[in-house]
């Protein structure tokens, strides 16, 4: 046996030849999950990257604040770990708490966002209807809005005058188109 006659050597150094002696004893099974978790390209190593080392600020905070809260760890520790400053990780913790009172329904870090355009207002769908009173086309009433500086699309114009009730308009000529006649609510509208 190996360490039966090492009591000679002094403890620290047979400390050290026994880790060693284990290190070797691995099965092969452990050598081989060591060398994957070792891969560069594997989806672990890279979740394993992500968590331990953030390169993005807002998750490098998010990380530090929860090693505070979560983990319990202290301020000194946080920041070396972070590569922060103790009196930033004190500043970060007082104003993550301090954001937390000031809205409490707002999430400082995840925030979800929602798809699309915000929906406009009832002003817009006004003017849309006044437009198509005074017998404007689909297009037409997109170019006259684009003139105010409200970008719409042609289909958001055609489901307004479609809830507002309002039909297709008929085939017209081009004399038909340049025959209109403003209305009082359209010169209102553009004065």
């Amino acid at each position: 046996m190996l360490f039966c006659n090492l009591n000679f050597l002094h403890p620290s150094i047979t400390d050290k030849i026994r880790v060693l002696f284990l290190y070797f004893l691995l099965t092969r099974a452990d050598i081989i999950w060591y060398i994957h978790l070792m891969d560069i390209n594997n989806p672990n190593t890279l979740a394993i990257n992500y968590f331990s080392s953030p390169e993005n600020k807002q998750q490098n905070r998010y990380c530090a604040l929860r090693a505070f809260f979560i983990d319990k760890m202290n301020a000194e520790e946080i920041a070396q770990k972070y590569g922060y400053t103790t009196s930033y990780i004190y500043s970060l913790i007082r104003d993550f708490k301090a954001e937390l009172i000031k809205n409490p329904d707002k999430d400082p870090f995840f925030t979800v966002t929602a798809l699309g355009r915000p929906p406009l207002g009832d002003e817009y769908t006004e003017r849309i209807t006044v437009l198509r009173k005074n017998n404007m086309s689909v297009p037409e009433i997109k170019a006259a809005m684009d003139g105010f500086g409200v970008p719409v699309s042609t289909h958001y114009i055609s489901s307004v005058l479609k809830k507002e009730g309002f039909a297709r308009l008929p085939r017209r000529d081009k004399t038909a188109k340049t025959d209109i006649e403003p209305t009082e609510e359209l010169k209102k509208m553009l004065a």
